[in-house]
């Protein structure tokens, strides 16, 4: 997952150093990373987020979309309809949903110094249940 990090902040870079061409300044950029589904993520990646600040399980448990074992601290998405009004029919019930954390950042947690100074706004999206890579275009573009 570093080097999916490291690509985007290349991309990041290479659009940053077109500054002057196309007139966008450090607030134009935010950066979107959407995992398909918190039962996707590497433990190694869901440490390094909770880290840095873009992964907060405890914000998912407090407002009901998670559980944690206690003995064990292992995380576990409610099923939807759990998690959903009793009023609301079952037909109502969205097949998914995306939460999301916003952070602005100057260190991502790589060795390299390839932030070069600059702030990144980072939106990390994590998909409540796991629908397929093409399913999560859908939920930005």
């Amino acid at each position: 997952m570093k080097n999916t990090l490291r690509g985007i902040v290349h991309n990041y870079n290479c659009f940053r150093a077109e500054d002057d061409k196309y007139g966008l300044s450090k607030d134009d950029f935010c950066v979107t990373i959407i995992c398909d589904g918190y039962d996707r993520i590497p433990e190694s990646f869901r440490n390094h987020a909770r880290e840095k600040g873009f992964l907060d399980e405890d914000l998912l448990v407090q407002r009901g979309f998670m559980t944690k074992e206690e003995k064990s601290e292992v995380y576990k998405m409610r099923p939807l309809k759990d998690v959903m009004d009793s009023t609301v029919p079952e037909e109502d019930i969205p097949k998914n949903i995306l939460h999301v954390w916003q952070v602005t950042t100057w260190d991502l947690g790589l060795e390299e110094d390839i932030l070069k100074g600059r702030r990144m706004h980072i939106m990390f999206a994590v998909k409540h249940r796991n629908d397929g890579k093409i399913n999560s275009h859908k939920w930005f573009f």
